[in-house]
């Protein structure tokens, strides 16, 4: 349904996506003391950087999300480096982007 949503709106749901799994994230995770900024600021910041913050960005979130999963009692298999591993052109992309954001019966809320 994503991808499909997400190729009907040329990409505005992705983005949309983006923004709630950041929001999500803060709210997970703030003992933590950490803030993810939303995706305005995270697409601002990457075009200043040439595209580089978006991955920061992107390792930002992984970590936060598999540093916190015990507090849950959530196994996480996939850090940072694992991500960026799988993050090749192609189907490694999707895979790696599905991996991080599936947890069955828990959608993003807004």
């Amino acid at each position: 349904m994503y991808v499909l949503l997400s190729f009907v709106t040329f990409s505005v749901y992705h983005f949309y996506f983006m923004d709630l799994w950041a929001k999500d994230v803060n709210i997970l995770c703030e003992k933590d003391g950490k803030h993810t900024v939303g995706v305005e600021k995270m697409m601002l910041f990457s075009v200043l950087t040439f595209g580089v913050y978006k991955y920061v960005w992107l390792a930002e979130i992984v970590d936060r999300i598999c540093d916190n999963a015990a507090e849950y009692d959530v196994e996480v298999r996939q850090d940072s480096e694992t991500f960026f591993c799988m993050d090749d052109p192609g189907s490694g992309s999707w895979i790696s982007r599905r991996n991080v954001s599936s947890n069955p019966g828990h959608e993003p809320t807004g």
